[in-house]
């Protein structure tokens, strides 16, 4: 159900990027999480990562109204998993200054386990290393 309600919210016209941003400005936890699950579920957010780095801003700030979406409902599975085996540098440096722009509590503890359990390539683990480094200092 939820697969085909998120298929359905990419074939809309309507701004996305305005929907995930009212959503996440709601507070809503419940209502973030099946928003974000619903989006995982259809197969979006995939996509959606690649676009963070796109030329036009409407589809790069789509792509980061929906990843602040997803790390401020907790939904953060595809999030850390796109920053261990997206291929694309700038895509996971793209991740991490959305994660970087947020300073949720729980980003220093995220970050830590990125460094854990997975093989980083040296410019992604030097900037997790600085984040890590900037919420020690500055703590949220």
């Amino acid at each position: 159900m939820r697969a085909s309600a998120a298929r359905a919210l990419s074939k809309l016209t309507f701004d996305r990027a305005e929907a995930w941003t009212r959503i996440v400005e709601s507070g809503d936890l419940a209502r973030m999480r099946h928003a974000a699950r619903a989006a995982v579920e259809g197969d979006l957010v995939r996509r959606y990562f690649d676009r963070l780095v796109h030329k036009d801003r409407k589809i790069a700030y789509e792509a980061f109204a929906l990843t602040v979406l997803l790390v401020r409902s907790g939904e953060t599975e595809q999030v850390f998993s796109a920053l261990a085996e997206n291929r694309d540098e700038d895509v996971k440096l793209a991740i991490l200054h959305v994660i970087q722009c947020l300073r949720e509590e729980r980003t220093a503890e995220w970050l830590d386990e990125l460094l854990t359990r997975h093989n980083l390539s040296p410019s992604i683990e030097s900037k997790v290393n600085e984040m890590r480094l900037q919420f020690q200092m500055h703590p949220v």
